[in-house]
């Protein structure tokens, strides 16, 4: 029993998506694949690649980091802050709708 508590207390190791990341920076400003493909001399197809892929080189994720104005490791953690923000949501309205169903918690 301790073993299993001691495992999660453990810190988890955050694992990123670069690709998600340029999605979510991609919609937050409003930015299509063929104005960044212009801005890094690649094709439009190039970038949906981009937004495929998990891991990027340290070069690529430093320089659309910069693009979005962003620091590298901001840039990395969008795509893990999309999806709890994303989950919060979903969170936040199943408590409104027990709260407007069930306003009584079940109890009568």
């Amino acid at each position: 029993m301790l073993r299993a508590v001691t495992e999660a207390l453990k810190p988890k190791k955050v694992e990123y998506n670069h690709g998600v990341s340029l999605k979510v920076a991609k919609a937050i400003f409003g930015i299509g694949s063929a104005e960044l493909a212009r801005e890094f001399g690649v094709t439009p197809s190039a970038i949906d690649k981009w937004a495929r892929t998990k891991k990027w080189n340290k070069e690529r994720l430093q320089a659309v980091a910069d693009f979005f104005g962003m620091w590298p490791e901001s840039f990395e953690d969008l795509a893990n802050r999309a999806l709890s923000e994303s989950v919060q949501g979903d969170c936040n309205a199943l408590i409104e709708h027990l709260v407007e169903y069930h306003p009584n918690n079940g109890k009568e």
